[in-house]
């Protein structure tokens, strides 16, 4: 038989492809359903929860709204230490060194980070639940411009 060799992946991408094939088909099983703390590996600008002795791993302040297997709402405390959001920042750019278009990081963006109060946002996808809502199975249906537009934006 033919063996494949399994290339190193970070952690946050197994995990991805797990989320993906393993876990989103069971959520569309059910109603409304709420996905809180994920795992600190996962590279992104939440905060990081205070260790609470019930856990052996480490999470993040972030949670997101799932309803008929689509995300809905993402929502997390904002991270405001000025070294976790340059190490973030750094980690983005080394991942995306490749990449056509290159996305250097605002160096002042980390110190403006320590100066906001404790916060956080949600973003809601209107077009997915309306999408939802109208019973579509696709996005494309129901976006009010074309999702791909030649030569981008």
């Amino acid at each position: 038989g033919s063996r494949r060799r399994l290339e190193a992946e970070p952690l946050h991408s197994l995990y991805d492809i797990l989320f993906i094939q393993c876990v989103e088909p069971e959520l569309a099983r059910g109603g409304p359903v709420f996905l809180t703390d994920y795992p600190a590996f996962i590279p992104c600008l939440a905060a990081e929860n205070p260790p609470d002795g019930s856990s052996f791993y480490r999470t993040r302040a972030r949670w997101e709204l799932y309803a008929g297997g689509v995300e809905l709402a993402n929502c997390y405390t904002e991270e405001r230490s000025p070294q976790a959001v340059r190490d973030f920042f750094d980690g983005e750019s080394r991942r995306k060194a490749g990449a056509r278009v290159p996305h250097p990081a605002d160096g002042s963006f980390a110190g403006t980070c320590a100066r906001l109060p404790p916060c956080s946002g949600v973003a809601m996808g209107a077009d997915r639940l309306v999408m939802l809502l109208s019973g579509r199975k696709t996005i494309e249906g129901v976006l009010p411009f074309p999702p791909d537009i030649p030569g981008g934006f």
